[in-house]
C-alpha cells in the first residue's frame, strides 16, 4: 500500500471566481452573436448518451480478464493487491521457528503448513472428525438419532444442514443475546434453483454434477452417487420453495419471528425433540429464539419421518462435504475447481496456493487482519477519513433539516440516529482472537489441514454459546479490516470503513478533494445512507428495532421507495433487467449517498465534473457472462453500470452540468429522491 500523507479538504475559491471572470469576458467578447447553450455546444454527447462508459471505456478496454478471473473492477484489483501482500506475511511466518503457541502468526503457519501439504491431505482425507461424524450419520437407526447427531455437529462446529442454532444480538434490544434457528440448507440460492436463465440453469446442473461427485469420493457406487444427488437436489429445490427471497432477507419485518425453545418442536411438525435442544445446545424452554424463515423450517420438519431417513442421511453428509471441500483431499478440491470454472466462465483454475491463501483468510481472517494492519495500514488514514465521515454527516444532517416530506417529529428522531452513529474506520481496537484460546498444529506437531478447520469452527463455536448470557460487545468487528468493503451495521448504528477499502483509486492521500469525494466520500455517504433505506430505517439510534416514524411519514416514505423500486426495475446490462424490489436498499444507499456528495461539493465550490468522474470511475467493471448472470440474479447491489448511471441521471445537479435534455441515454423523465 502507498504511503499516507495527511489530506486536508480545500475550498478551491479563487479558482472559481477565476472561472466565473473568464466566462464572463467569453460573453462581452461574443457580443450580438446568436447564443448557444454553454453546455451542449462542447462535446458531451458521450457523457450525456452514457456516462459510466464515457468515463470507463478507455479504462474497460485496457483490462482483461484473466483466464483464472471472473471479473476485474477496482473492488477485485485491491482484494488482489491485499491479498498478496498478507500472502508475504503469512509465507514469512512459515519459515520461522520457535513462534509462541496460539499466537496469529504461529497459528496462521500451521495453517498454511498444513494446507500445503497435499500428501497428509490426501492420507487424512476427512479427518477423525468429519469421519466420527459420517459414522454416526450412517449409523443411525432413525431419525431421532440422525437429528441428535446433526445437532452435535452443529452446536461444536457451527455447519448445518437439518438444525442450526446459533448466537446472535436480538433486532429489539441489540446490547442482548438472543439464540436464532436455522434449518434446511438449500445449497443455491432461490433465486438460481428457479432461475430461467441460460447461465443459471448450468450453475444448477453442475451443482448436482458436484454432489454426485461428492457421493462417489465418499464411497458410494456411480449409480447410489447419482441417486443420492438427486433425492438431495430435489429436497434442496423443495426447501428453497419454502425460503424467502433476498429482499425478503433484507426486511427485518419479515425475518424477527421470536418464539421459545419450547415451541421449536411443534415447528419441526413433531419430529425433533425440544428436550433434545436443550440438552445438546444447553439452553432452557422458555429460552426466546428468532426463526427467520419459517416456512422452510416447517417444510425440513415434515421432512423428517422415517421413510425419508436414507434421503436425509444423503443429504446431510454431502451438505458437510459442501461446506467442509474446501479442506479436505485434493479429489474433493478438484471438484470444486472443476465446478467453480464451470459455473464462472473462467478459463483456468487459480493456482493452488493462491485458493490456500484465501481460504486461510476465510478461518483465520482476523489473524491475518491484524498482521496487515500492524505492517502496512498508515494509522494517520483513520483520523484523515474520520474527517470526511464528519462532513458527510454534517451535510446530511443539513438534508433531513430540508425535507419537504418529512415531518418535525420524525426528523428529530432521524436527526438523533445520526450523532448517535458510531464511526469506525481501519481496525478495530479489540481483537476477537484475544477472547478465547486457539492453538493450531505445524505437520511436525502431527496437524492435519481439516482438523485444524475443526478445531478453529470449535474454539468460535463454544465461545459463542459461552458468553451467550453476557451483553452484546460492540467493541469486536464483524467483518475483517483487510477486506476491501464497508457497511453499516443497524444492530450498533456504526458506519464501518474498512481498511482494505482506503487504496487508490477510492481514497488517495494526496489526491484533490474532489477525487476523494466522488471516491470515498461517496462510500461514506453510501453507509449513511443505508441507516435510512427500507431496512436500516426500522432501527434506532441505538440499533433496536423500533418504529420512530410517524404514521404518515411512514407511509410517505414507503411511497418514496417505491419510487425507487419502479425507477430500476426492468434497467437493462447485457440483456438481464434489473429487479428493483431486490436492490431497492442498495439503490436508496446510491442515490443519498451521491446526492449528498453532489451537496458538498457545491458548498465547496469544487468541481463537480471531476466528483462524479471520480465517482463513475471506481464503479469500473468488467465481468464474464457466467458471473454477470449469477450476480443479477442474487445480487441485492445493482450492476456496476447501473450505480453510476441511474444514479447520476438522478441528479438535477448532473443534468445541468452536461445538458442533459430528453432523448439523450442519461436522460430520466423521473428523478427520485428521499434523502
Amino acid at each position: 500500500m502507498d504511503n499516507r500523507r495527511k489530506q486536508r479538504i480545500k475550498i478551491h475559491k479563487m479558482a472559481a471566481a477565476f472561472a466565473l471572470t473568464i466566462c464572463l469576458l467569453a460573453a462581452a467578447l461574443a457580443g450580438c452573436q446568436p447564443k448557444a447553450d454553454p453546455v451542449r455546444q462542447d462535446d458531451y454527447s458521450e457523457e450525456r448518451s452514457n456516462y459510466y462508459q464515457a468515463v470507463n471505456g478507455e479504462l474497460l478496454e485496457s483490462w482483461e480478464i484473466e483466464p483464472d478471473e471472473s471479473v476485474k473492477n477496482w473492488f477485485s484489483i485491491l482484494q488482489d493487491r491485499v491479498d498478496e501482500r498478507i500472502a508475504e506475511l503469512i509465507r514469512a511466518a512459515a519459515e520461522e521457528e520457535g513462534l509462541p503457541k496460539g499466537s496469529d502468526e504461529s497459528n496462521v503457519r500451521a495453517l498454511y503448513l498444513t494446507g500445503m501439504d497435499k500428501d497428509s491431505r490426501n492420507e487424512g482425507g476427512f479427518g477423525e472428525t468429519v469421519s466420527a461424524f459420517f459414522a454416526r450419520v450412517d449409523g443411525a437407526d432413525s431419525v431421532e438419532e440422525l437429528v441428535r447427531a446433526c445437532m452435535k455437529f452443529n452446536r461444536n462446529y457451527g455447519l448445518y444442514s437439518i438444525f442450526g442454532m446459533y448466537v446472535g444480538a436480538d433486532y429489539e434490544d441489540s446490547s442482548v443475546k438472543i439464540l436464532g434457528v436455522d434449518a434446511g440448507d438449500t445449497g443455491l440460492n432461490k433465486e438460481i434453483w428457479f432461475s430461467e436463465d441460460e447461465s443459471n440453469q448450468k450453475m444448477v446442473s453442475e451443482y448436482e454434477a458436484l454432489l454426485r461427485k461428492f457421493g462417489e469420493i465418499e464411497g458410494y457406487s456411480q449409480e447410489d452417487a447419482r441417486k443420492a444427488a438427486e433425492d438431495t437436489v430435489n429436497l434442496m429445490r423443495s426447501l428453497a420453495e419454502n425460503s424467502l427471497s433476498q429482499s425478503e432477507l433484507y426486511d427485518p419485518e419479515k425475518t424477527y419471528h421470536v418464539y421459545q425453545v419450547s415451541d421449536l418442536e411443534a415447528l419441526f411438525s413433531g419430529n425433533i425433540s425440544s428436550e433434545m435442544v436443550e440438552e445438546v445446545y444447553g439452553v432452557q424452554g422458555e429460552d426466546p429464539v428468532i426463526v427467520s424463515e419459517v416456512e422452510k423450517v416447517e417444510q425440513m420438519g415434515a421432512f423428517l419421518t422415517e421413510d425419508h431417513l436414507p434421503t436425509l442421511k444423503s443429504y446431510v453428509k454431502l451438505c458437510a462435504h459442501k461446506d467442509l471441500s474446501s479442506y479436505m483431499d485434493m479429489d474433493t478440491y478438484q471438484a470444486v475447481t472443476d465446478y467453480s470454472m464451470a459455473v464462472s466462465g473462467t478459463e483456468e483454475s487459480r493456482p493452488f496456493e493462491e485458493l490456500l491463501m484465501e481460504e486461510i483468510q476465510g478461518l483465520l481472517g482476523f489473524q491475518c487482519g491484524r498482521m496487515y494492519c500492524q505492517n502496512d495500514y498508515p494509522e494517520e488514514t483513520t483520523e484523515e477519513v474520520t474527517q470526511i465521515i464528519s462532513q458527510v454527516i454534517d451535510t446530511f444532517r443539513g438534508r433531513i433539516d430540508g425535507l419537504d416530506w418529512m415531518s418535525e417529529a420524525t426528523k428529530e428522531e432521524a436527526k438523533n440516529k445520526l450523532a448517535k452513529m458510531e464511526v469506525r474506520v481501519g481496525h478495530p481496537d479489540i481483537w476477537p482472537q484475544d477472547r478465547y484460546e486457539l492453538v493450531l498444529d505445524a505437520p511436525e506437531e502431527g496437524g492435519l489441514y481439516i482438523e485444524n478447520y475443526m478445531k478453529a469452527a470449535r474454539a468460535g463455536s463454544d465461545y459463542s454459546f459461552a458468553t451467550r448470557d453476557e451483553p452484546v460487545d460492540r467493541t469486536l468487528w464483524p467483518d475483517t479490516p483487510q477486506t476491501v468493503n464497508a457497511y453499516y451495521d443497524p444492530q450498533s448504528n456504526s458506519i464501518n470503513i474498512l481498511a482494505g477499502i482506503l487504496q487508490e483509486p477510492i481514497y488517495q492521500p494526496d489526491a484533490s478533494p474532489e477525487v476523494n469525494l466522488g471516491g470515498i466520500g461517496t462510500v461514506i455517504g453510501h453507509e449513511i445512507t443505508h441507516a435510512f433505506d427500507t431496512s436500516g430505517a426500522l432501527f434506532d439510534e441505538d440499533g433496536n428495532l423500533r418504529d420512530w416514524w410517524t404514521a404518515e411519514d411512514k407511509e410517505k416514505f414507503r411511497s418514496l421507495a417505491q419510487e425507487v423500486i419502479s425507477y430500476y426495475d426492468g434497467m437493462e446490462v447485457n440483456g438481464r433487467a434489473v429487479n428493483g424490489e431486490q436492490t431497492v436498499t442498495e439503490n436508496i444507499a446510491d442515490l443519498g449517498g451521491v446526492s449528498c456528495v453532489t451537496e458538498i461539493a457545491a458548498a465547496e465550490g469544487y468541481d463537480l465534473k471531476k466528483v462524479y468522474e471520480s465517482y463513475a470511475n471506481i464503479w469500473a467493471s468488467k465481468e464474464r457472462e457466467e458471473y454477470s448472470a449469477m450476480l443479477i440474479a442474487i445480487d441485492v447491489h445493482s450492476p456496476a453500470k447501473i450505480r453510476v448511471n441511474a444514479v447520476l441521471s438522478a441528479q438535477p445537479e448532473f443534468r445541468e452540468l452536461y445538458g442533459v435534455e430528453e432523448g439523450d441515454g442519461m436522460y430520466q423523465e423521473n428523478m427520485p429522491k428521499i434523502w
